[in-house]
Parts: C-alpha cells; structure tokens; sequence
C-alpha cells in the first residue's frame, strides 16, 4: 500500500494492476534471460557465481513491474501464514526429502552401475550447495515469478481455474 501511494506521487501516474500482456512479457522476458543469462553463468564458470542465476530470474519479474508501473501490492499478493500451514509444509519438504534421499541411496545400492553421480558436477559441490541450487533458490524464484506476476496477469482475464492451468503450463 505504501509503495503504490509512493510510486503515484512520484510518478505521476497511479500504479496499476497486472493485465494478461503483462503477465506474456515477463514469461518471455524470464525466458530470454534463461537461454542468454544461462550462457552467461556457463561462461563464467564459478559454481558461487552460478547461484546468482536463480536470483536474476527472480529480478525479471521485479524489474519489469518497477519499470512497467505495475502495482507490487497487485502484482505480488502477500499474507501472513498461518503456522499450521506452515508447519505441515516444513514437514512435508522434508519428509519428501528423507523419501528422495532413502530412495536414491537404495536404488545406488542396488544399481551401483547407474548412479551417474559423475556425470552431474553439482553433486560434487557439496549438498548444501545442491540443495540451494537446485531446490531452495528455484522455488523461491518460481514463487515470484508465477504466483506474482504472470498469475495475477492471467487472472485479470480468465477464471481462477483456468489461469491456475494456464500458469502451471506456462511454467512446465
């Protein structure tokens, strides 16, 4: 709330709502970033480097909402949590952590010829690196981008069924 008064007063004009051409140009924004951003953090080579690129996607959505006087508070809803669901969620994640880890420990026991751990340089970083690369930094990332911009974009247009559709297809 305080953003979008800021942001009018400044600007001049009134910050507004996500519309569905919005919501297509940060998807392909974010996807141009992903093709070029990519090559770019494979060029540079350093896995520390590497977890900026996760970050940047966030950035896409925020920059072009910033630029394009898109409301924050429209754009990226927030509320508070509620601590059950919270706690579930933290149960969960981590239950299906244990489940993923069991799993492919069993399964490198019993196939020991197709682990492929070799040929997946991100395995020998370490596992807090791996778990920030390759779960916590995407999936924080997402939440931005889909839940925020590109989701609230498609709902302006379509019903919430519908754009729950069209955003998850969009992000597959």
């Amino acid at each position: 709330m305080w953003y979008t008064e800021r942001m009018s007063d400044r600007a001049g004009m009134p910050a507004r709502e996500p519309s569905p051409i919005d919501a297509i140009a940060v998807y392909f924004l974010v996807l141009a970033y992903i093709i070029y951003g990519g090559l770019l953090f494979e060029y540079i080579g350093d896995r520390y480097a590497n977890l900026l690129f996760p970050l940047g996607i966030a950035a896409v959505p925020l920059a072009y909402a910033r630029v394009g006087r898109v409301s924050f508070a429209k754009a990226f809803p927030r509320r508070r949590p509620v601590r059950r669901e919270t706690c579930g969620a933290l149960l969960l994640t981590f239950g299906i952590l244990i489940v993923v880890i069991s799993l492919s420990f069993l399964a490198s026991s019993l196939f020991p010829g197709l682990s492929g751990a070799d040929d997946y340089p991100i395995t020998n970083d370490g596992f807090l690196y791996g778990v920030l690369f390759v779960a916590v930094l995407p999936a924080v990332t997402e939440e931005i981008l889909c839940r925020g911009l590109i989701l609230g974009g498609i709902r302006r247009s379509s019903g919430r069924r519908t754009s729950i559709v069209l955003c998850a297809a969009m992000f597959a």
